[in-house]
């Protein structure tokens, strides 16, 4: 995983990478794959970030800096959207949102029906272990039985059962 900072320095050169194309084009649509990797590298950017907080330590330094460019980004997106507004476009804008906001619950749902199953495979496999050793056991008591009727019917047969 690469730092934070690197991180969103290629969100802050995607973002020059729009403004200048949206300087050039006529049509906002023609700006998508690069909008696409403006919100791909945010992203990374955001699993960069809380990558780093769970590390811990005190780099205010580097907070500050990444705070800064945070709020860059959010000022992006407001231009973003206005850019959309302007050009007619605000449907496609909300429709974009929409849709993102459905593949993050569906990825969400994804993610805990992908932690059920594993918490479920991991209580089968507890139980098949349980199951082994119980098994097991048994197969040691039952030899040691046999052994010891063995061993009475093998002392019986020397006579010195009492009967």
């Amino acid at each position: 995983m690469i730092d934070p900072v690197t991180a969103l320095a290629a969100v802050s050169s995607v973002v020059s990478m729009i403004k200048k194309a949206s300087k050039t084009v006529d049509d906002v649509k023609s700006l998508a794959p690069l909008i696409g990797r403006y919100f791909h590298a945010k992203h990374e950017a955001e699993k960069s970030i809380a990558q780093a907080k769970k590390k811990g330590g005190s780099f205010l330094g580097q907070a500050i800096e990444i705070e800064m460019e945070i709020m860059k980004q959010v000022e992006f997106e407001s231009n973003l959207n206005r850019m959309f507004f302007e050009t007619g476009n605000m449907d496609v804008w909300l429709a974009a949102k929409r849709r993102a906001v459905l593949m993050e619950k569906e990825s969400s749902v994804n993610d805990i029906k992908n932690r059920e199953k594993i918490r479920i495979k991991r209580i089968q496999d507890s139980e098949d272990l349980e199951f082994t050793i119980v098994c097991i056991l048994l197969a040691v008591l039952l030899g040691l039985v046999a052994w010891g009727g063995y061993q009475f019917i093998k002392y019986c047969a020397q006579g010195m059962c009492g009967y």
